[in-house]
């Protein structure tokens, strides 16, 4: 019984440790705009943005959305998603669904300065920059 109570205390602190997530990593630094799809610009509304713990809100085309990214650094894997408002009849529903289903996909993120990128390994990438607001 005397070998218990530390042996919580140090699962207690374990669960306590450090964000490993691309949070971590700079991916906090700013809210992010997808620039770049697989190789061509994106010119729909959009961002993302990367809390402590590996929370992510963010905003499409046509929604706003919730998610989680527990995945650590370098890897990525967006889970939980929610679409928290969508907009009836928006003109860019192709674009949106292309995003989330890239977004899906990614498996790699690297974040350089104001540059991330998200990646998978067959090729697929998304180009975001560092969106800086006046304050």
């Amino acid at each position: 019984m005397k070998y218990l109570l530390p042996l919580v205390g140090l699962l207690a602190l374990a669960g306590c440790g450090r964000d490993e997530t691309l949070t971590q990593y700079g991916g906090d630094a700013f809210p992010w705009r997808l620039l770049i799809l697989d190789g061509k610009p994106v010119s729909f509304p959009n961002e993302i943005t990367f809390g402590p713990r590996g929370s992510v809100s963010g905003f499409g085309p046509c929604s706003t959305y919730s998610a989680r990214q527990t995945a650590p650094y370098p890897w990525f894997a967006l889970e939980d998603v929610q679409l928290l408002e969508v907009t009836q009849d928006c003109a860019f529903q192709a674009q949106e669904a292309a995003y989330f289903a890239a977004l899906s996909e990614m498996s790699l993120s690297e974040v350089s300065g104001n540059k991330l990128v998200l990646s998978d390994d067959t090729g697929r990438e998304m180009v975001f920059t560092g969106v800086s607001y006046a304050r």
